[in-house]
């Protein structure tokens, strides 16, 4: 497998090539958007799948298009999960089914 700040080096020399340089920071948050809505168009788990990893890519663009480096890029996607896990999230009793769960915010004194 892959090493990950290998595939975004990868990635990002061939995003150059195919696409030129620069921000792109709208085209790639309305293409991101188009492929939300693939995902829940998508008819099968494969096929939603393949538009996930679409998000995926197109965050790790919009990432490294913003000036950041292939290892910056892993690293924060490293950090934010640490963070989430380090973070209070309401139990799952009180999550409800297709809306965002967030957690709880400092100084919030629920659950």
């Amino acid at each position: 497998m892959i090493n990950l700040v290998t595939f975004i080096h990868d990635h990002w020399a061939w995003s150059k090539r195919t696409f030129g340089e620069g921000d792109r920071t709208e085209g790639l948050l309305r293409h991101i958007e188009r492929e939300s809505d693939e995902v829940r168009q998508a008819h099968t788990p494969d096929a939603a799948l393949g538009q996930w990893v679409d998000i995926i890519t197109l965050g790790i663009d919009g990432a490294l298009r913003a000036g950041h480096t292939p290892l910056a890029v892993a690293q924060a996607l490293v950090n934010k999960q640490t963070l989430n896990r380090s973070r209070r999230w309401p139990p799952l009793i009180n999550q409800i089914p297709d809306q965002p769960t967030e957690h709880y915010r400092e100084g919030d004194t629920s659950a």
